[in-house]
């Protein structure tokens, strides 16, 4: 029922070279191929520690089973962004990778005024010109003013009340339990 069959397959040699350390771009995170970046927003208004989001799409040829999201070059450190990634469609061709990913970027600012968030940046190599290249969108402008309702009370822990209560409500519950436990044991 069984038997040993050889197979042979054809074989073929792939020169495959690194990648150069000279114009590498700090934020290079090993992206190979040629992409375009797009985003839905030039501009963005919202009250201090309210949730603004972004969508951006990278598109081109290319490596995107392990792509990075991109990022503001020089973001002011009152704002803070947290990318997710969103749909993807990629298709494996015979010359290579081909698709679109997109992300959402949440943008919160942590104060009112005026911040000039620049571009979104993803860097990449791109093998057919030889060199590292930087797709780009934006610039993004950003207008805070006022502070969340939500935020606006202090710090809370949900429904309205402050995170000192509830650090206190804990502190009475689990004194409470030893309290119970010494009591059932001394009975």
């Amino acid at each position: 029922p069984f038997s040993n069959v050889p197979v042979d397959f054809p074989s073929a040699s792939v020169d495959v070279k690194p990648l150069p350390e000279a114009g590498r771009p700090e934020d290079f995170t090993g992206s190979v191929g040629s992409f375009s970046l797009k985003s839905d927003v030039s501009e963005l208004r919202c009250a201090a520690f309210e949730e603004r989001r972004i969508n951006v799409t990278l598109s081109g040829t290319g490596n995107f089973y392990g792509i990075q999201p991109p990022s503001f070059a020089d973001l002011p450190s009152d704002v803070k962004c947290i990318a997710s990634p969103g749909a993807e469609t990629v298709l494996a061709e015979k010359t290579g990778v081909r698709g679109e990913k997109s992300f959402v970027i949440s943008v919160i600012p942590e104060k009112e005024g005026e911040f000039d968030l620049g571009t979104l940046n993803f860097s990449y190599f791109d093998p057919a010109a030889g060199q590292y290249r930087t797709a780009t969108a934006g610039p993004v402008r950003l207008t805070v003013q006022g502070v969340s309702e939500r935020n606006s009370s202090g710090v809370s822990g949900g429904r309205g009340v402050p995170v000192w209560l509830w650090v206190l409500l804990a502190g009475a519950a689990v004194i409470g339990v030893f309290a119970g436990i010494v009591w059932y044991e001394r009975r």
